[in-house]
C-alpha cells in the first residue's frame, strides 16, 4: 500500500497555507485541524529538525510495560527487518520508551532524536498520531504532511492506545512508524492484536501489584490509629482498616471516599510527592478536627508501589497523654535504659543538636521521636532521612531541595528539601555516618548558618530546625581516618546519647519486651499465644545481636508459627539460626526459614486430618481462603501430599 503522490501534494499545500498564512482548508479533517491549531497556539516550531529528549527514570510500571511489549511484539519486530518501519512504545505522556524493528530505520530516526526519551507530546512535537491517540483514546493514523512538524513529512505514524481494562485509562501507546512506501495493512492488524495482548497482561500484573500491596498492608495494622488506608501509587485507596470512623460536622467517612485528594487533609498530597519519606505530623481538617497523620511509602525493589496512611483523632486527653509521656513507649526497667531516658528528657527540654549512638536495632529513631514529642516542637513536622540510602549525587537536592531548571528532569516549580519540610520541627538524620565526605560540607553549613540554599538557587533561606542525628558508626575513628569531618562531628555532638544494646539491659528488660511484643502480635493476629517457661529462658539467655528490632521480628515469627497457642522451646530453637544458637542447650534442630516451617506445618496438618481442609485450617488457626492461598504459594496439592 502506497500513499498517493497527489494526496501528499494536496496535504502539503494545506499544511503550507496553514503554517505560513494561518489559512486552514476545510478539507483538512477536524481531528488534524484542531491539533494543528493547538500546535500553533503552543508556539511549536514547525521547522524544528530534532525532537526534545526528556530523560527520566522508569517507574516499576513502565519497566513492566516494556518487558511485556518485548515479549508481545518480538515476532512482529523480526518481520519488520528490511521493511523500513519500526514499532515504538510510549508512556501515557508520549515519552518514547523503546523501539523495535528495522535497524536502518531506527538509525535514521535517531538522527532527529527519535530515540528513547523522545518527547512526542503536542506541546513539543506538534501534531502526530501518538499524541492524538492519547487524547482521543482511539487508533490514529497520520501520514506525511498531516504532521505539524516538517521533519515527519516523509513518514507515517499509526498509533494504538493501550488502556486499562477496568477503567479504560491510557497507560501507553503502541505505534508503527515508517517510510510512506512501507504502509502495510497486514502489519496494522498484527499491531492491533498485540495491543489486546499487552493490555490483558498489564491488567494481570496490576492485580499482582495490588496483591503485593495488600500483603504489605497486613503488617501495618495498628490499633492505635482510627483509620489506616492502603493507597496505590496512582492515588486510589485499595484497602482500609477501620477502628473508629472519624466523623466531625462536614467531614465525610473516610471509607466512603475513593481518592486521596478528597480526604480533606491539606498537606497530604504534598508529602506524598516526596521520595524516601516516612513522616508523622499533626494537621487540621477543614471541619476543624485535629488529626495525627503517619505516612509511609511502600516499596519493592526500591520502586514506589504506594503508601500506608494512618490517621488518629487528636482528642485533648490523647494529646495530653502523648505530650506528658512520649518516653513511655520505651519498654524496660534497667538502670542502663533509665539513665539514657533521663538524659534524653533533659535534651528534649533544650533546642540543642543531639547525636544518638548505638548498635543497629537499639531504637535510635524511637528515642529521636520521643525527644521531639517531649519538646516544644511537638506537633510540628518530624522528618526522617536515611542518609545511607540516598545516592551521593542526590544528597544536596534531597536535603535542601532544588529550583526549577536546576538540572535536567527537575520538576516545574522546583521541590522542597527535607530541611524545609522540617521547618519549625525536627529532622532526624539516621545513618549520618554514611554521608560521603565531599557532601558533608552542605550539612555543616546548614548547622552553622541556620540557612540553606536550594540546588540551583541563589537566595539563602533561613530555617528553624532541630537536628537529631544517629549512627552506629564510630565517628571518632572515622574522623581519624579522614572519612568524617571533624568540624561536622563537633557540630552534631553537642549532646550525645549512647543507647545500650539489649544484652546489657538484663534479663528483666528482655522479658518485658518479649511480653510486650507477644501481646502486640496476639492482638494483631487475633491469637492467644503464650510462652513456655523453657522457651522464655532460651529467649532471655540469647545474645540478640540485632537488638530490639531482631527481638520483635523473632517474636512475630514465633506468634505466627506457634502450635496449640504455645511458644515452646523446640519452636524457639527452630526460629533462631545456627550461628545464633550458641546460648541454647545443645539443640540439634536444623534451621529452617519461616516459609519452610510454615510449609511443613501445612503438610503435617494435611496428613494428620487426611486432607480435610476445614480441620486443617482450624488446626493452623487460619481461614480456608488463607489456606487455599498458602497451598498455592507453596505449590502443594492434596493428592500429592496424601500419596507421598
Amino acid at each position: 500500500m502506497k500513499f498517493k503522490k497527489s494526496e501528499f501534494d494536496k496535504f502539503s499545500e494545506y499544511w503550507g497555507s496553514f503554517v505560513e498564512m494561518d489559512q486552514l482548508n476545510p478539507e483538512v479533517p477536524e481531528i488534524i485541524a484542531a491539533s494543528w491549531r493547538a500546535s500553533k497556539n503552543n508556539s511549536v516550531n514547525f521547522l524544528q529538525s530534532t525532537l526534545t529528549l526528556k530523560p527520566h527514570k522508569r517507574s516499576l510500571k513502565q519497566k513492566l510495560f516494556v518487558d511485556i511489549v518485548d515479549e508481545s511484539v518480538s515476532k512482529i519486530a523480526e518481520y519488520l527487518h528490511g521493511s523500513n518501519s519500526v514499532i515504538q512504545i510510549f508512556d501515557e505522556n508520549a515519552i518514547l520508551l523503546n523501539l523495535y524493528g528495522d535497524e536502518i530505520t531506527i538509525d535514521n530516526l535517531s538522527k532527529i532524536n527519535n530515540k528513547i526519551g523522545a518527547n512526542l507530546s503536542r506541546e513539543v512535537a506538534g501534531t502526530n498520531a501518538v499524541e492524538l491517540a492519547i487524547e482521543h483514546k482511539q487508533p490514529i493514523l497520520t501520514v506525511g504532511p498531516q504532521h505539524y512538524s516538517k521533519m515527519f513529512h516523509e513518514i507515517f505514524c499509526y498509533a494504538f492506545p493501550l488502556k486499562n481494562n477496568h477503567d479504560h485509562n491510557i497507560f501507553g501507546v503502541l505505534d508503527l512508524t515508517g517510510d510512506l512506501d512501507s504502509i502495510s495493512p497486514h502489519v496494522f492488524s498484527l499491531i492491533k492484536a498485540a495491543t489486546l495482548s499487552i493490555s490483558n497482561k498489564m491488567e494481570y500484573y496490576t492485580l499482582q501489584t495490588i496483591k503485593l500491596l495488600n500483603d504489605k498492608f497486613i503488617f501495618e495494622i495498628d490499633t492505635e490509629y482510627d483509620n489506616i488506608l492502603l493507597i496505590h501509587e496512582n492515588g486510589e485507596i485499595l484497602n482500609r482498616y477501620i477502628n473508629r470512623t472519624i466523623v466531625d460536622n462536614n467531614f465525610k467517612k473516610i471509607e466512603q471516599i475513593n481518592y486521596v485528594q478528597n480526604l480533606d487533609i491539606p498537606k497530604l498530597n504534598f508529602y506524598m510527592l516526596l521520595s524516601d519519606l516516612e513522616v508523622e505530623y499533626v494537621d487540621y481538617l477543614s471541619s476543624g478536627l485535629k488529626v495525627k497523620i503517619y505516612l509511609k511509602q511502600l516499596r519493592e525493589n526500591n520502586q514506589l508501589l504506594g503508601w500506608v496512611l494512618k490517621i488518629k483523632k487528636c482528642s485533648f486527653e490523647l494529646l495530653m497523654k502523648e505530650q506528658d509521656s512520649p518516653f513511655d513507649k520505651l519498654i524496660g526497667e534497667s538502670s542502663s535504659l533509665k539513665n539514657v531516658v533521663s538524659m534524653a528528657k533533659k535534651v528534649a527540654s533544650s533546642n540543642a543538636t543531639c547525636l544518638i549512638l548505638g548498635e543497629t536495632g537499639t531504637g535510635k529513631e524511637l528515642f529521636a521521636r520521643a525527644i521531639h514529642d517531649s519538646s516544644s516542637r511537638a506537633g510540628k513536622p518530624f522528618i526522617t532521612v536515611n542518609c545511607g540510602a540516598i545516592p551521593k549525587e542526590l544528597i544536596a537536592s534531597e536535603l535542601f531541595g532544588y529550583e526549577e531548571g536546576a538540572f535536567t528532569g527537575a520538576k516545574k516549580g522546583g521541590q522542597l528539601g527535607k530541611f524545609e519540610l522540617a521547618d519549625t520541627g525536627t529532622i532526624f538524620l539516621d545513618e549520618v555516618g554514611e554521608l560521603p565526605l565531599e557532601q558533608q560540607v552542605y550539612l555543616l553549613r546548614a548547622l552553622q548558618e541556620k540557612e540553606i540554599f536550594r540546588v540551583g538557587g541563589k537566595q539563602a533561606k533561613k530555617i528553624d530546625v532541630r537536628v537529631i542525628a544517629a549512627t552506629n558508626v564510630d565517628l571518632i575513628s572515622a574522623v581519624e581516618e579522614k572519612k568524617f569531618r571533624e568540624d561536622l562531628y563537633f557540630r552534631l555532638n553537642v549532646v550525645s546519647l549512647k543507647l545500650p544494646p539489649i544484652r546489657e539491659r538484663g534479663e528483666l528488660d528482655i522479658e518485658q519486651l518479649i511480653h510486650f511484643f507477644v501481646d502486640k502480635y496476639n492482638k494483631q493476629e487475633n491469637k492467644n499465644i503464650s510462652v513456655s517457661a523453657e522457651a522464655m529462658k532460651q529467649l532471655r539467655n540469647y545474645h540478640w545481636p540485632g537488638n530490639v528490632r531482631e527481638l520483635e521480628n523473632k517474636i512475630y515469627s514465633l506468634v505466627i508459627l506457634a502450635q496449640d497457642n504455645i511458644i515452646d522451646s523446640n519452636l524457639v530453637a527452630s526460629v533462631l539460626s545456627d550461628s545464633e544458637r550458641q546460648v541454647i542447650d545443645n539443640s540439634k534442630i536444623l534451621l529452617k526459614t519461616i516459609d519452610e516451617l510454615e510449609k511443613q506445618e501445612i503438610i503435617n496438618a494435611m496428613i494428620k486430618y487426611n486432607g480435610n481442609l476445614t480441620q486443617v485450617a482450624k488446626k493452623l488457626n487460619i481461614s480456608r481462603a488463607t489456606l487455599y492461598r498458602k497451598l498455592k504459594k507453596y505449590d502443594l496439592e492434596k493428592d500429592n501430599i496424601l500419596n507421598n
